[in-house]
């Protein structure tokens, strides 16, 4: 007979913090993951994950109307960008009034976005290795 996991619940509140420059394989604290997971309302960040998995984040100010843009990643993806979502920000994003976006991975390095309704802002989130 096989059993299933479903889940598993740890308790890391008495595990040591370490330097949020370090990339080994330590066990972290709530507080710790609470004071990284708070870098995402800073601006553009990017967190590498064991294994090498990337996730980068930011905003982009002053997107046109249905005029495709590209736009740099802070600093590019080691090796390549596996996907890029947006979301229509700023203060022309209200509600009843939604902005539609879409994006495309260009390169490491850079993705086009497009915003159609009206110029605004964006939100946006990669991941990659």
């Amino acid at each position: 007979m096989s059993t299933k996991l479903t889940s598993v619940e740890l308790n890391l509140s008495t595990a040591d913090a370490p330097a949020t420059s370090d990339n080994s394989a330590a066990v972290v604290t709530s507080a710790w993951v609470n004071s990284l997971l708070a870098t995402f309302s800073t601006g553009s960040g990017s967190v590498t994950l064991p294994g090498g998995f990337v996730v980068k984040w930011g905003y982009y100010s002053g997107m046109p109307n249905n005029s495709p843009q590209s736009i740099s990643f802070p600093v590019a993806f080691p090796t390549t960008c596996l996907a890029v979502v947006v979301s229509g920000a700023g203060s022309r994003v209200t509600s009843g009034n939604p902005q539609p976006t879409a994006a495309n991975v260009v390169s490491a390095s850079a993705f086009e976005a497009i915003a159609g309704g009206s110029s605004c802002d964006l939100s946006w989130i990669a991941v990659g290795h």
